[in-house]
């Protein structure tokens, strides 16, 4: 709670990328980050929550970073984008869309 609190103060907007990563479980791989940001902004919001560690990261056997949160940081992640509907909802469609690749 005390990273968000500084966050909040700090790097407001890194807090949506958080609650973006939390709509992902199994977490999300550059490329498709960058897919679904639509730009490669998210880079520097990256940044700020894994030094707060908000945010974790490990490199798959192909090199590429992948993205994800402890699994109790999802249930907050999404509780701060429930004060953001309008937010919330173009991030669930975009998981949609990303999961509707995939299955």
């Amino acid at each position: 709670e005390l990273s968000i609190s500084h966050m909040k103060n700090t790097t407001p907007e890194a807090l949506n990328l958080f609650g973006f990563i939390g709509l992902l479980p199994g977490g999300i791989t550059e490329k498709e980050l960058t897919q679904m940001w639509g730009n490669t902004d998210w880079m520097r919001l990256k940044d700020a929550l894994t030094r707060a560690s908000l945010l974790v990261y490990k490199i798959d056997n192909n090199g590429e970073f992948h993205y994800s949160m402890l699994p109790f940081m999802t249930i907050r992640a999404y509780e701060i984008l429930e004060t953001a509907g309008e937010m919330r909802h173009a991030f669930h469609m975009k998981c949609c869309r990303l999961y509707k690749d995939y299955c």
